[in-house]
């Protein structure tokens, strides 16, 4: 698993036993609950100049954030031909199941958890290289473009922050076996353009009928509002590494 952008909003790149294919998705089929979910990690808005280098994989809303890690209860991974055999050719790079949290116990048990911290891009100016151009006297002038931006009083970056709230409710009744839970998020990045508000609920109902029948159903509302960054995903930081006053300011 590996993240492909620092964005908030960004999907992670998933995959199993490596690389299958220089020109197809690579990812695994994801199931939750034995239902197939949208498995993309470049599932943003689309562009015109989305396959141009300018875009800068602009497409970077992965829709495996709308899944709640506390709601996840365990996965099984899939691969090789068993992978195949049971879900057909579609899924030679492999399968993910996420089983969500059931009921349990026989009393209702309420869990409130709460998650805030800061999300901050270490040493940007040191990340960043500093230019160097020779002026209309033949000095040196040297550039960096996250200092310059900071001492102009308009960073490129910014310390961001991360707020999460989730209630949930589990238990047991008779033959019902029940699971409430709602997610409330809303975080800032590092860009000042870049920010992630999503509001969910899940909820799972199983009844244990007879010994060999149970029915279960499983309810899933999202409601999310994220913004990529800047200049539809191009970064901050391509123009920072190419600036230089003299080259892109016309002399008079």
């Amino acid at each position: 698993i590996a993240q492909t952008t620092g964005r908030l909003g960004s999907g992670p790149s998933i995959q199993i036993r490596g690389v299958s294919s220089l020109g197809l998705n690579n990812n695994p089929l994801i199931y939750i609950d034995g239902v197939r979910v949208n498995n993309q990690t470049n599932g943003g808005p689309a562009t015109n100049s989305s396959l141009a280098f300018g875009a800068q994989n602009s497409q970077v809303a992965g829709r495996l954030n709308d899944i709640d890690p506390n709601e996840i209860e365990s996965l099984q991974i899939i691969k090789g031909p068993a992978s195949a055999t049971i879900y057909g050719t579609e899924a030679a790079n492999g399968v993910i199941q996420i089983i969500t949290t059931k009921g349990s116990g026989t009393k209702p048990v309420v869990t409130l958890k709460k998650q805030d911290g800061s999300i901050y891009f270490r040493d940007a100016a040191g990340r960043i290289p500093t230019n160097y151009v020779k002026d209309a006297s033949g000095s040196v002038v040297s550039y960096n473009g996250v200092t310059a931006e900071k001492d102009l009083g308009s960073p490129i970056f910014k310390t961001g922050q991360t707020r999460q709230f989730n209630l949930g409710l589990s238990g047991a009744a008779g033959l019902a076996r029940y699971f409430l839970s709602t997610t409330y998020e809303n975080d800032l990045g590092i860009e000042p353009n870049n920010t992630l508000r999503r509001v969910s609920a899940h909820g799972n109902l199983n009844l244990a009928l007879t010994k060999a029948l149970d029915i279960g159903t499983s309810l899933n509302f999202v409601q999310s509002n994220t913004h990529l960054g800047a200049d539809v995903g191009l970064s901050a930081m391509l123009g920072a590494t190419l600036a230089h006053p003299l080259l892109y300011t016309k002399a008079g």
